[in-house]
């Protein structure tokens, strides 16, 4: 349901930077937020914050693939972001074998999206259609 939410959202205000970043920003912020729930419902809201931006990104992820590459390419390059997504998943999952305690993979996740947001903000990249 967010998803179909942010789709909508975006197609409003087309401004793919702010969707990004934002999604950035809320997903990382409520990953280390897990830091602060002591309870099952606050653990629940939590998570389901942090979907919000999840979604986000995601929209903002597909709408930028379908901008900057030529209507041949878009299914290959999503594929593309589909398998090393994918594959940060499965790193992930490993690491947080090694990370100690429940909560603190959230904050390293969290940590890590936070520091991609704050990257994207300064390189700026122009999403505007190339086709």
């Amino acid at each position: 349901m967010v998803i179909f939410s942010l789709g909508f959202i975006s197609d409003i205000h087309p401004n793919l930077k702010v969707l990004l970043l934002s999604g950035l920003i809320i997903s990382g912020t409520f990953n280390i937020a897990m830091l602060l729930v002591h309870s099952f419902l606050g653990a629940l809201a939590v998570r389901l914050l942090h979907v919000v931006g999840d979604s986000a990104y995601l929209i903002a992820q597909r709408i930028a693939i379908s901008n900057l590459f030529t209507p041949t390419r878009i299914g290959g390059n999503i594929g593309v972001f589909n398998t090393t997504t994918t594959f940060g998943a499965f790193v992930g999952a490993l690491m947080s074998g090694i990370v100690p305690g429940y909560v603190y993979p959230f904050v390293v996740s969290g940590g890590l999206s936070l520091l991609g947001g704050l990257i994207f903000f300064f390189l700026n990249p122009d999403f505007s259609p190339k086709h």
